[in-house]
């Protein structure tokens, strides 16, 4: 492989490495992520559970995995506001 190549390869998978962190640093990490959460709750207890989402016993099930306990009513469920 001519020299040229090699460090063009090299340097731009450098480059991809230290934006890919620098990306994850910014965006990710440490990041609010109760948008995905319920959703990966759900789709968790669908995959495992009794396949059943919209019954009382799924609904605790999924709030004792976001909240550690059952949510009150008047209680916003997703926690937005």
């Amino acid at each position: 492989m001519p020299v040229r190549l090699t460090l063009l390869l090299a340097g731009s998978t450098a480059l991809w490495i230290v934006l890919s962190f620098l990306t994850f640093r910014a965006w990710i990490d440490g990041a609010d992520h109760r948008d995905f959460f319920p959703r990966w709750a759900g789709a968790r207890h669908l995959l495992f559970e009794d396949g059943e989402l919209y019954s009382d016993e799924a609904t605790l099930d999924i709030q004792m995995e976001l909240y550690g306990g059952p949510v009150p009513p008047d209680r916003d469920q997703q926690a937005f506001g």
